[in-house]
């Protein structure tokens, strides 16, 4: 950070914006809808601060709302007397948007810094025009030395550690070079996730340790079981998150389908785990009475002994965040570009053949070519990843009309038949 020349295009705001802590400068528009905000730092906050933006769309009223939590959007990182810039961009429809900023406390995101003029702590910029998104750009590898010194910048006081390479960073320093591609496996939660990353292994790929999304990744480089979300949970974004990975590497994640995962992901081998619906749910409770098992909500739920009902109790308290996080990700299973797997067929419930043949397409997919389908898929059927239960999740032990009535309801019975169950 420290003191920058500021230059001398940007938009000054109409009115004055101060708080204890800041003076809002102004910004300017960049292409392939990039934004850049300055600010002057007069003291520094207690608690960490990050900055966070709203847009509405003139046309539709559309809104749309993206933290950003990295680099000197960090109030760790303020220095006083010196000049606080934040870039950002944006994966918007081009056209007209009224915008405004402000910065979050990071443990309660209601909690925001106090400007003079705004009652609800959000600075009303103005409005933007917004160009064509330029995608190749933002999801290319780091050509040059501004931007391998950006990503440095923005990883500042993430809490994750790197790997230094060629000035750069990397999240893991091993590798194959002989597979010229990066990897992805996204999923819905417990699907098969690591399993699927298990063949990837056995077909040559170094898996980097991270589980990504678009605001945030879990660091399980150094982990030897799956732990809280909240002992892992690092603020780097996919943005920078892509960047840090290298050929014959691959990740795994969540990931929400929207144009912004769609670009930066866009020059990675992408496979989408999925399985029956029902018995992902289930699956996910029993993760969770391990792994959250100091959560509140399952607090409650842990002791009830029938699990049918303990599973109504779960979704009664935990179905509005999962029926949420598998709606974010079904737009994967729609396109071209990514290969499909089903956890039934990875498993052998179609028959040997089916269950070979699923291997063959996983490597196909990645460029390679296997010649002992059944040797890589012996390693890693039964293999001890991070969240592996032990066995296979018997649905009949916790599934009832009551389940079922939720599950319709929340219209995941239609996404399983689309899915072919």
């Amino acid at each position: 950070m420290g003191v920058i020349d500021i230059p001398g295009n940007i938009t000054k705001p109409a009115k004055s914006h101060q708080s204890i802590f800041l003076d809002f400068l102004g910004y300017r528009a960049l292409p392939s809808q990039q934004l850049e905000y300055y600010f002057k730092v007069k003291a520094i906050p207690k608690d960490q601060f990050y900055f966070f933006e709203h847009f509405v769309n003139e046309k539709d009223k559309q809104f749309t709302s993206k933290p950003w939590r990295t680099g000197s959007a960090n109030s760790r990182n303020w220095e006083i007397n010196s000049t606080l810039t934040i870039k950002t961009w944006h994966f918007l429809e081009p056209g007209n948007y009224q915008f405004f900023i402000g910065f979050a406390d990071f443990d309660n995101p209601e909690r925001r810094l106090e400007f003079s003029n705004s009652l609800d702590s959000r600075i009303i910029v103005g409005s933007i025009i917004l160009d064509d998104l330029k995608e190749k750009s933002l999801a290319s590898p780091l050509n040059s030395k501004k931007q391998k010194q950006e990503l440095l910048t923005n990883l500042q006081e993430t809490d994750f550690p790197v790997y230094l390479k060629s000035g750069s960073a990397i999240a893991w320093s091993q590798t194959n070079r002989s597979i010229k591609n990066r990897a992805i496996v996204i999923s819905i939660p417990k699907t098969g996730t690591y399993l699927v990353g298990e063949l990837l292994k056995n077909l040559g790929y170094i898996f980097a340790g991270i589980h990504v999304n678009l605001n945030s990744l879990d660091d399980f480089r150094n982990a030897t079981t799956m732990l809280p979300s909240e002992q892992v949970k690092r603020f780097v974004p996919l943005s920078d998150t892509v960047r840090l990975i290298l050929d014959g590497q691959y990740i795994v994640g969540h990931v929400k389908y929207e144009k912004e995962s769609k670009v930066l992901l866009s020059r990675y081998k992408k496979i989408f785990a999925y399985r029956d619906l029902r018995h992902a749910i289930v699956s996910r409770l029993r993760s969770d009475l391990k792994v959250y098992a100091e959560k509140p909500s399952i607090k409650k739920v842990s002791p009830i002994g029938d699990r049918k009902q303990q599973l109504v109790e779960y979704l009664n308290y935990e179905g509005k965040s999962i029926f949420s996080q598998i709606t974010d990700v079904i737009g994967w299973y729609k396109e071209d570009d990514v290969l499909k797997v089903k956890f039934e067929e990875l498993l052998g419930d179609f028959g040997k053949e089916n269950q070979l043949e699923c291997v063959k397409r996983v490597a196909s997919h990645l460029s390679l070519e296997v010649k002992d389908p059944e040797k890589i898929l012996a390693e890693a059927i039964g293999k001890e990843t991070l969240p592996y239960s032990g066995s296979r999740t018997n649905i009949e032990d916790y599934w009832s009309n009551k389940a079922e009535e939720i599950f319709v309801k929340s219209g995941l019975d239609k996404i399983n038949k689309q899915l072919g169950y």
